[in-house]
């Protein structure tokens, strides 16, 4: 029964800190004209406050297309983010994914802290 109580203590200080993070970057975007808070990953407390250039016809452009990267790298021409970019999932897009956990790749096995058993989605 303690451990079943220990891990709620933890699931609890994980969402407060998530909540503090949220809080800081919306108090940071009152302040940055040109970002928004494009993508979270709840379960890391991370978010992620993009440019709004990378919001292309309503859409979040956040992730790295690594193969035309390298291509790009190779090349010796100059280029620039917007040559590599690659849409963000709709999982890892803020208020999108897994509620109370966004973020989290629904194709993952997610490995809940102190528990031998496996969930899907979801939890600490």
């Amino acid at each position: 029964m303690k451990r079943f109580a220990l891990e709620l203590i933890v699931c609890s200080a994980q969402r407060n800190a998530f909540r503090q993070v949220l809080q800081f970057g919306n108090q940071m975007l009152e302040h940055l004209d040109s970002y928004e808070l494009a993508s979270e990953h709840a379960h890391s407390c991370c978010i992620l406050l993009a440019h709004k250039k990378f919001k292309m016809d309503g859409r979040w452009h956040t992730h790295i297309d690594f193969d035309k990267f390298l291509v790009l790298a190779k090349s010796g021409q100059a280029f620039s983010s917007m040559d590599y970019l690659a849409p963000t999932p709709e999982w890892a897009v803020y208020g999108q994914g897994i509620a109370g956990d966004g973020g989290f790749d629904p194709s993952e096995v997610h490995y809940r802290r102190g528990a031998a058993a496996k969930a899907r989605g979801g939890g600490c």
